[in-house]
Order: structure tokens, then C-alpha cells, then sequence
């Protein structure tokens, strides 16, 4: 099980230069966890890259619609304080990822 923000929701549905990374994570570890408020910060990386025209309005509904059927079911309410000391405990960065 890993728990999982924003950073590495998007590149599992947005090409960058994080995606091969994100998606050798998934495949070592296909259960995520993350708080239903990483849903709502995504929908506004969707929108950002929709009105960069990055992404169609199609698209970035469609990414939205497969993150939510994923992450929905794993769920858990994480008291913020308790992520934010987390991260910095672990200095988790992008760069874990490559």
C-alpha cells in the first residue's frame, strides 16, 4: 500500500517527464491511498492544462473520471499536519521517482 498526493496522481494520467516513474510505482504497488481532497487538487491540474490547451475539455474530464473510479475505493481522511510531517520526516521528493 502507498499513499499518494497530487505529484503523483497527475503523471499517472498526464504524460510529463514523472509518468515512466509513477507507472513503475503503480506496478510494484497497485493499492494507493490518498485523501479524497487529492481528487479535488487534481481537478484543478485538469483545468490548468486545459486552459493551457495542453488537454481537451473531453480529456481532462476522461482523466478525471479513471482517477476518481481508482482512487475512490482507498479513500482514508489524513490529518494534514500529519502528512506534511511525514513528507518532511522522509524528504519525499519528484525526484524519488526516476
Amino acid at each position: 500500500m502507498l499513499v499518494v498526493d497530487t505529484n503523483i496522481i497527475a503523471p499517472l494520467y498526464i504524460r510529463s517527464a514523472y509518468t515512466d516513474g509513477v507507472h513503475q510505482l503503480r506496478r510494484r504497488d497497485g493499492l494507493w491511498r490518498t485523501d479524497p481532497f487529492a481528487i479535488i487538487e487534481f481537478s484543478n491540474v485538469l483545468a490548468t492544462y486545459q486552459r493551457a490547451r495542453y488537454l481537451t475539455t473531453t480529456e481532462a474530464q476522461r482523466c478525471l473520471a479513471q482517477a476518481d473510479r481508482f482512487l475512490r475505493p482507498h479513500y482514508v481522511e489524513v490529518p494534514h499536519d500529519a502528512a506534511l510531517e511525514l513528507a518532511l520526516i522522509e524528504n519525499l521528493q519528484r525526484e524519488d521517482l526516476n
